[in-house]
């Protein structure tokens, strides 16, 4: 199966799918741009709650791990887990990304969808950082 179901791959392309409804949002819909980008990444925190009340605290190996096989020829691939340090680092960007829009909700008036998708798109590559097993070392040292 190339895609399957579970918390990683529901709040990696959650957040992608919203990056791409702003994406073609209309411009001038800036009350409802904000209700849906605010509702939208309360659902992406309520998702990694569950990334909590499903951690097995007993193990010290990566859970909820996912393999993508890009090019198999090439042996390029890419897996996605989550471990004991970095489910709590997951847990505290999905809470403050809503947090930030919240406090920045009357302060932002000129060039919000742009604004918005470029805290969707932090958010994105945030979790994606900590969601990758082999290349979370890096985040570490720098």
């Amino acid at each position: 199966m190339f895609f399957e179901l579970n918390l990683l791959n529901l709040i990696i392309t959650g957040l992608f799918i919203g990056t791409c409804f702003l994406l073609v949002w209309p411009i001038n819909d800036q009350k409802y741009i904000k209700i849906f980008s605010i509702i939208f990444l309360f659902l992406i925190f309520i998702l990694s709650l569950f990334l909590l009340l499903d951690f097995n605290n007993s193990t010290l190996k990566f859970q909820f791990i996912t393999e993508f096989n890009w090019f198999s020829i090439l042996n390029i691939n890419n897996n996605f887990g989550v471990d004991g340090i970095s489910l709590f680092l997951i847990l505290l960007t999905t809470l403050l990304f809503p947090i930030c829009l919240l406090s920045s909700w009357y302060s932002i008036n000129q060039k919000l969808k742009e604004y918005l998708l470029c805290l969707f798109l932090i958010e994105f590559f945030f979790n994606m950082c900590f969601f990758d097993t082999r290349y979370f070392i890096i985040l570490y040292i720098f």
